[in-house]
């Protein structure tokens, strides 16, 4: 089993997974252009804090905790010998095939540096050409949760668009609602019983036949008055979705 833990990123993953894994694993170094961030996740567990990769041993596993973009250009920088898990949800390590031990390990969740979370809830999709760091990768994923698969690329990809459409564009739509709200000074607190319900009843039944509103009902003459009250970037939204739960519904 691996004995220490290297890091490299300081963001939302970095403090979630450096966290998830303390126990289990010693987190030695944080890699991180952001000195402030990067020295705050070092302190947390006694770590050193570096921006460069010479400090990087052969027999540390390295977690990258980096956006997508950044990743190809790291793998050049970074010694082939080395252990890498990548978090990424759409990374191919096909790309990365000299490099003798390198996994995927993408947590499935949303990350903000302050929320609490349960670990053993979220599931942890691992890839990899070497069987052996395969195996290793997977026995501490389920130190940590519950919830772990093997995935290939374009099964994570998959995986990873549906995220989007599931937490981020919802995530955008409740922004919305608020915003809607303030133009009349309500407060989006009236939303979170609504909410609640919304999320419980599509985990509890398949959303195909949870869906409920006008544009399901195909209510024109209240849409209509709807779209009124929008600005042009909220009707676009409006129109759009509406017109996909129709199509979804058409008899």
């Amino acid at each position: 089993m691996f004995k220490n833990l290297v890091i490299i990123g300081s963001g939302n993953v970095a403090w979630h997974l450096s966290k998830a894994l303390e126990d289990f694993i010693n987190v030695r170094l944080i890699i991180s252009r952001n000195e402030h961030s990067g020295k705050e996740l070092a302190q947390k567990y006694n770590a050193e804090y570096s921006n460069i990769f010479e400090k990087i041993n052969e027999d540390d596993l390295v977690l990258v905790c980096v956006q997508d973009s950044e990743i190809d250009n790291l793998l050049k920088s970074l010694d082939s010998k080395i252990m890498i898990a990548i978090t990424s949800g759409s990374f191919d390590i096909q790309k990365a095939h000299n490099f003798k031990n390198i996994a995927t390990f993408y947590p499935l969740q949303t990350f903000t540096k302050n929320r609490k979370l349960d670990y053993t809830e979220i599931p942890f999709l691992l890839e990899s050409n070497n069987k052996v760091f395969l195996q290793e990768m997977y026995d501490l994923a389920w130190k940590v949760s519950s919830k772990v698969e093997f995935m290939n690329v374009d099964q994570r990809k998959t995986v990873h668009l549906a995220a989007v459409f599931a937490n981020n564009f919802s995530n955008h739509l409740f922004y919305q609602s608020a915003e809607i709200l303030k133009l009349k000074s309500i407060d989006f607190e009236l939303m979170t019983p609504l909410i609640k319900e919304t999320i419980l009843k599509a985990l509890a039944e398949n959303p195909e036949f949870a869906q409920t509103g006008p544009a399901r009902r195909n209510d024109i003459e209240l849409m209509e008055n709807q779209e009124k009250m929008l600005n042009l970037y909220q009707k676009e939204i409006y129109l759009s979705i509406s017109k996909s739960i129709q199509n979804t519904y058409k008899k």
